[in-house]
Parts: structure tokens; C-alpha cells; sequence
């Protein structure tokens, strides 16, 4: 049946077009740090609330976006070469042609939010969504009733087999447009250790932390003051990753051996039950371990579509996310003192409710979800919830009412599918690079290690949530099995 799309429907859809004002752009922001001259290290800083929200945020940020904006330099586990992985897999692999602005460039379920932060980390326009690249496509209805289909992705495919490139902009129902208070309250200064613990700031608390250190002569130390902006914020965060000193091995010329210390992984299990956590639902994905039976080393796995899926989804995981699958425990780094601060920080010192439990466990927005994989609790099921944090977001125009928001790795709106196309064979080497399956490449590569074929041995596991958590573990700390 012929669609007839009317004047004020194409004037709707117009209005959708015209981007909103941006917000101004922000001077950079100060940082005290009190330094000890004699041992060459930041002792602590003192911080203004909105620095602090910054900090906080980062755990709101998807992997890939911190990858991308590190230029494959995070030096976070092996996330580099998964994120160069993705660069270099063949189209011919991924199930739509979307699937690896996905995963290089994956979106914000709080990105609407985190859009007021004095510091912008993502320049990108949080209210740009994809439409057809025809001015009105009507290809998929309802009861004979057209809907305009919208990707949070650009390039997706179109029900009509054209890609959604057309840029449209949302509105934001709420009028908190100028609001002050993006994660935190009205507290005003707060005082950071070296190794990122966040308190509110105090005299008291300032001289027990003079003490607490051996700090007996105050002539010994000095205040320096710096700039932050989005450079220092990803530096912060990188040495955070891997050093028990991330602000003094970011802001001091120091010559000092890195000072990383890493305990034993051990899986923290969770007290609630696994049906309350959706782990007795949750599908367990089958692969197979190349081992070197004389060193009990894993050269390499070999696993179908969903296994590599669930590694590649990695990128798209919040750094909070993480946090939570791991039950806040890293064992590396200062992170987990960021993390712990949000939980031990008072409720009072944040502007609501949501805005503490979202850093403590961030959703993944809709379209980027893992189906019934193990580590499903990390995804937002509710396909209408763009974000979770105080906005919601509409239309321009009331008259355009029906836009649906789709997943950009379907082809079809009645079938899922992940980012590779079913059927996929892949490799995931010694090194954590994922790559299509190539047996003569890899016998090559076991060759330039010297592995005798009489010591090969392939061995089938089962990965389930407990599997994942040492696979994310893997990921984000070390950089081979």
C-alpha cells in the first residue's frame, strides 16, 4: 500500500533537522595539589565539586570512547589491541556495516547528562540521532500506520536498505538545562589523595593527613596550582589504571619505577542469588582452548560469533560497568579507590539517588544490549530509557510521533543479531587480538614460538558469569592469558 506522507508530517520532520544551541565552552579548571618536595610526590589535591564530578564521570564513559580519545594509547590491559581488532576486521565479518562505529565510537546511556559537565570529554552532540536518508521514508508501519525509524549510530541500515545518515535532534522535557548540580550536591571543595580517595574537604581532615604521612615539617612542602582539561582528566585516568600514583605521575617530572602492585584475581561472588542476579538465565557460551601441554600455556581460542561478541562488547562497557562485574575489585591501579569514593561518599553530597547508583552501576543504552549472554545485568532493557539520569528525551515536533529507535546491528527489526554475522569462526590469540579463523596463519605463528605439535592439545570449556568476570579481568589488566 502507497503511503501518503502529508505537508505538516514533512514540516515535523523538517524542524527535527535544526540542531540545537550549543552550550558555551568552558575555561579550563584549576587544581591545587600540596606536594612534598622532599619525597617528590602529590600528597593530596584540593578540588572544586565540579573537577570532581569530572573525575567521577569517567565511569560513565564507554571503553571504546576512552580508547578512542587516548588514540590507542590507554595502556589499560589489552583494551588497545581489541579496540585495533575491531579497526582492522574485515566488513565481510560484521553483521551490519554500523556494527564498527559501534564498537570504535559506541554511545552514552548518559550522555544527555554528562553534556553540563564543566569539562566535555565527548564533543559529540548528545541529542544527534540517524534517520533514513530519504526526506520521509515510510518503508516499515503499523497498521498501515508509518513509523520513522531512528539509530543512535550513523550509517545503520534502513528497513528500505538505504542507510540513516540524516542527522535529527532531540528536545530535553525537562528544563534542567541549567541546572548546577550535574552528579554532586552543593558541596563545594573536596580533598583527593594521590591514589584518587575522594573526601569532603576539612582542616581536620588536612592535618590528620599530614600526620597520617610523616610529615613533620611543613617547610618541606608546597602548593602548586594546575590546569586541568580534557587532556590531564585522560591522563588521570590512564595512570590510575595501573599506578597506586596517578596525580603525582601526571603532574610531576618524576624518574621514579612504576610503583604497580597487583594481588592474586579472585572472583568476588556477588550475596544476592543467582536468580535475583539473572545468572540462572544466562547462556553458557562454549570454546575451545589451544594449550601447550609443557609450559600449561593457552596459545590460542577458538570460539563461534558469540563468544567473540561478548569480547568485543567489552568496548562498549561504562568504566563503572566494569567496576560492578568485577564487585569493585581490580587489584591494580587506584581505580577501585575512585569507585569505593562514590560508594562511601554520602548521599547528601549528591543531587539524587539515581545519580550515585548510576555511577555505581551504569547501563548500557538500548541497541547495544548482549541478549542472553552472561553479564546481561549491565544492560538497559528498557528500550524508551535513552539515559537514566534526570532528562528524558522527545521530539521537536509533537506532530512526528512515531519515530522508534532500532538497534543498528539488525537487518531486519523481527531478528537480533551481535556485531559479527552468525556462523563466524573466530581466533582470539595468544596476545588478546581478535581475528577471523585462519589455521595456516596460526601454524605460522606457532612455529616463531616453537611449540612441537606433540605438546598441542585442544580442550573445550564452558564461559559462564563467572568465566566473563575473569575474561573482563584479563582484558582490562593484563596483556596475554
Amino acid at each position: 500500500m502507497l503511503v501518503l506522507v502529508s505537508v505538516s508530517l514533512l514540516a515535523a520532520l523538517a524542524s527535527l533537522l535544526v540542531r540545537p544551541k550549543r552550550l558555551a565552552e568552558y575555561k579550563p579548571l584549576k587544581l591545587k595539589l600540596v606536594v612534598d618536595e622532599k619525597k617528590n610526590r602529590v600528597m593530596y589535591a584540593e578540588a572544586d565539586k565540579e573537577f570532581v564530578e569530572v573525575l567521577f564521570s569517567c565511569l560513565l564513559f564507554p571503553m571504546g570512547m576512552i580508547i578512542r580519545l587516548a588514540n590507542k594509547r590507554s595502556e589499560i590491559g589489552c583494551m588497545d589491541e581489541l579496540f585495533s581488532s575491531v579497526e582492522k576486521l574485515d566488513e565481510e565479518c560484521l553483521n551490519t556495516r554500523a556494527c564498527r562505529e559501534m564498537l570504535l565510537n559506541p554511545r552514552s546511556a548518559y550522555e544527555v547528562h554528562c553534556r553540563n559537565l564543566t569539562i566535555k570529554m565527548d564533543k559529540r552532540e548528545p541529542s544527534c540521532y540517524y534517520i533514513c536518508s530519504k526526506w520521509y521514508c515510510s518503508a516499515y508501519s503499523v497498521n498501515y500506520r508509518p513509523i520513522q525509524l531512528a539509530s543512535m549510530i550513523k550509517n545503520a541500515e534502513c528497513s528500505c536498505g538505504r542507510l540513516m545518515d540524516r542527522e535529527i535532534f532531540m528536545n530535553f522535557l525537562s528544563s534542567s538545562d541549567d541546572r548546577k548540580d550535574v552528579i554532586l550536591n552543593k558541596t563545594k571543595s573536596f580533598l583527593i589523595t594521590d591514589d584518587l580517595q575522594i573526601r569532603t574537604l576539612s582542616l581536620s581532615k588536612s592535618v590528620n593527613f599530614y600526620k597520617e604521612n610523616g610529615v613533620e615539617d611543613f617547610s618541606t612542602t608546597k602548593v602548586k596550582h594546575v590546569d586541568i582539561g580534557v587532556k590531564e582528566v585522560l591522563n588521570i585516568l590512564k595512570h590510575s589504571m595501573y599506578s597506586k600514583t596517578p596525580l603525582t605521575d601526571s603532574f610531576l617530572q618524576t624518574k621514579r619505577k612504576n610503583e604497580t602492585t597487583m594481588s592474586p584475581f579472585e572472583i568476588v561472588n556477588s550475596h544476592s542469588s543467582p536468580e535475583s542476579s539473572g545468572e540462572a538465565n544466562a547462556r553458557r557460551i562454549k570454546v575451545k582452548l589451544l594449550l601447550d601441554k609443557a609450559t600449561n600455556r593457552i596459545l590460542c581460542l577458538q570460539a563461534k560469533e558469540d563468544f567473540a561478541d561478548l569480547l568485543l562488547s567489552f568496548l562498549t562497557f561504562p568504566l563503572g560497568s566494569i567496576m560492578t562485574l568485577l564487585k569493585g575489585h581490580i587489584s591494580m591501579g587506584s581505580v577501585d579507590n575512585l569507585y569505593k569514593s562514590v560508594a562511601d561518599l554520602r548521599l547528601k553530597h549528591f543531587a539524587s539517588q539515581i545519580c550515585k547508583d548510576s555511577l555505581l552501576n551504569p547501563k548500557i543504552p538500548f541497541g547495544f544490549r548482549c541478549g542472553d549472554l552472561p553479564c546481561r545485568d549491565c544492560f538497559e532493557r528498557n528500550k524508551t530509557c535513552l539515559h537514566t539520569l534526570y532528562q528524558e528525551l522527545s521530539i521537536m515536533d509533537s506532530k512526528l510521533s512515531g519515530i522508534t529507535v532500532i538497534d543498528a546491528r539488525m537487518k531486519r527489526l523481527d531478528v537480533r543479531g551481535g556485531f559479527l554475522k552468525r556462523g563466524m569462526l573466530m581466533l582470539i590469540t595468544d596476545d588478546l587480538v581478535v581475528e577471523p579463523l585462519s589455521p595456516a596463519t596460526r601454524v605460522k605463528h606457532l612455529h616463531k614460538l616453537k611449540v612441537r605439535s606433540v605438546d598441542l592439545e585442544m580442550k573445550e570449556i564452558e564461559v559462564g558469569v563467572e568465566g566473563t568476570q575473569v575474561l573482563i579481568y584479563i582484558f582490562f589488566c593484563l596483556k596475554q592469558f
